[in-house]
């Protein structure tokens, strides 16, 4: 055997699906089609989805609370002693590396992490990052690769990494059913009103206060957020201040996000961090513009992949960005040449090229330790 046959993602849940969850069943379903694919879930529901037809799920339902990753170690321990010898073992996020780390007793050969979502924006805002970022490191360190789905994401793990070239960056595979496809509607040259639409956690680093605050400067504009987390109260308390109530929905958590899409004009993204940028591909894909502060990931996204206008963390800013977006001029040329550029960096083929050779590599180092 010549090479790896078998390969094991390591999640913390399955459901709901955020773009971690959609990350790690692309791929897996992408991969199952040439080896063995597994995901071993630590907690949260069963996930149906005919992605993962291919896919072996094994959901150890281990319950909620503060002490779940210690509680985690054992069920993956049993777990992974079923698995057949030489399986390479990715730990999907800074959560489940601490838990396989842990059940190894620190020796991560062969083992790959995956990691989404840490930069420095996040560690400093999230109390909870910083704490998962100091039990995962020694972890992070002794893996025998990292692989992070943006340089933003690369630069914080090479940070207690000693060997970087093993510290790499393969971008997600685009969400199953957003094919790149040029726009189909165009707003330019209308008088409104339009529906901005926001999508995602509603936590401090989205920074989705200042897509609220800049509703003040979009009178021919309607807001809608979906998502649900702990700024929800705050929000709408700024709302209310703000006197918006007629123009600002929460929304709560939405599963219809095509459907949103379909229905609003501009897709918002204040965010203060992102790691890859799930919403801005889902709008492209749709035919929406995006409106972005200038920030890592999404300065790299918008325009060149992402159709859309990158606006300053300021109010009066950000809705000039807004409205620059709404009258973006939207031909077929525009959006086709974005399209074939996400096709060439986040195809299936070069991605499963990548993870091909970075499995291959850990099972080579496996082999070589037994």
């Amino acid at each position: 055997m010549t090479e790896p046959s078998s390969v094991v993602f390591i999640t913390d849940s399955l459901v709901p699906r955020g773009g971690m969850e959609n990350a790690l069943v692309a791929l897996a379903g992408d991969l199952a089609r040439t080896m063995r694919v597994t995901i071993i879930a630590l907690s949260g529901p069963e996930l149906t989805s005919p992605e993962l037809i291919d896919v072996e799920c094994v959901h150890l339902r281990v319950p909620p609370g503060i002490t779940r990753l210690p509680r985690s170690t054992l069920p993956l321990r049993r777990a992974l002693q079923r698995l057949p010898q030489g399986t390479v073992v990715v730990a999907v996020g800074v959560w489940c590396t601490t838990v396989l780390s842990w059940v190894r007793h620190w020796d991560m050969t062969g083992c790959i992490v995956w990691e989404h979502s840490l930069t420095p924006q996040r560690i400093h805002i999230s109390r909870r990052m910083r704490l998962l970022w100091l039990l995962a490191r020694p972890a992070f360190r002794r893996a025998d690769t990292v692989v992070c789905v943006s340089d933003a994401v690369r630069r914080q793990c090479a940070r207690a990494r000693h060997r970087t070239p093993t510290t790499v960056v393969i971008p997600n595979l685009l969400p199953a059913g957003t094919r790149p496809s040029p726009a189909s509607r165009n707003t330019s040259g209308t008088a409104g009103p339009y529906t901005l639409l926001g999508l995602g956690v509603l936590a401090p680093v989205k920074n989705w206060r200042l897509a609220v605050e800049a509703m003040e400067h979009l009178p021919r504009c309607t807001l809608r957020l979906a998502g649900d987390g702990p700024e929800h109260k705050k929000l709408l308390a700024l709302v209310a201040a703000r006197r918006l109530e007629d123009r600002v929905q929460l929304l709560g958590r939405r599963s219809d996000v095509a459907a949103l899409l379909e229905e609003c004009d501009v897709l918002v993204h204040p965010s203060h961090s992102e790691t890859f940028g799930y919403a801005l591909f889902e709008a492209a894909a749709a035919g929406v513009p995006v409106a972005v502060c200038d920030r890592a990931v999404m300065n790299e996204l918008v325009p060149y992949y992402v159709p859309g206008v990158i606006g300053q963390n300021e109010p009066r800013d950000f809705a000039d960005a807004v409205e620059s977006a709404l009258s973006l001029a939207r031909s077929p040329t525009v959006w086709e040449e974005a399209a074939k550029r996400r096709e060439r960096t986040f195809g299936p083929h070069r991605v499963r090229q990548q993870w091909q050779h970075v499995l291959h590599g850990a099972w080579s180092q496996r082999v070589g330790d037994q």
